[in-house]
């Protein structure tokens, strides 16, 4: 199960990462364009990579702030 999930992450990360410096850059990416997709497909993963990273602030935030409580 774990195995699966890094090969989804090994998967689905390079795409993120792509659209994220092409966004930074202003550029749509050429697989983009070839998917026949516009800028809110660019937009869409821009938000999902900010959400997450979001996500992980967060979570180890809270798992720092449960250490300070148990120590």
């Amino acid at each position: 199960m774990s195995e699966f999930g890094k090969a989804r992450e090994l998967k689905y990360a390079p795409n993120t990462l792509q659209v994220f410096f092409c966004f930074r850059n202003g550029v749509i990416p050429k697989y983009v364009a070839n998917l026949g997709h516009n800028t809110i497909f660019v937009r869409a993963n821009w938000t999902v990579l900010v959400l997450h990273l979001l996500l992980m602030v967060m979570s180890i935030s809270y798992f720092l702030i449960v250490q300070e409580v148990l120590a």
